[in-house]
């Protein structure tokens, strides 16, 4: 992995869990175990096109590269979409607004 910015999603059953600030430090202890390193920068909650979301931002080592992530976490009845926005530190910061507009981009079926 050198300069390049990588973005993942995946869905995951929630399976009855009330908000996500309830499920974040399982998902956060998960994420210490993957991430070498692991720094939590900041957590919110908000909503998204009427949509619960939590944006989590962090930083650490992964496969030997110093990383920053922008994970962003969206309930939609029941289920979890996450979509990983990450880059190397050094260029993280020239793909914020990308990674931004990728957020507000997001669209929900009715």
């Amino acid at each position: 992995m050198t300069g390049t910015a990588q973005i993942q999603d995946h869905e995951l059953a929630l399976g009855g869990i009330p908000s996500l600030e309830s499920v974040m430090p399982q998902i956060e202890q998960q994420l210490r175990s993957q991430i070498s390193e692991f720094e939590k920068i900041s957590g919110t909650t908000s909503q998204l096109k009427g949509k619960e979301v939590y944006v989590l931002e962090y930083k650490g080592w992964q496969e030997g590269t110093n990383l920053r992530f922008k994970h962003i976490f969206v309930k939609v009845k029941g289920n979890l979409f996450c979509i990983q926005c990450y880059a190397p530190i050094s260029v993280f910061a020239l793909l914020r607004q990308d990674f931004d507009r990728i957020i507000d981009i997001i669209q929900f079926a009715k």
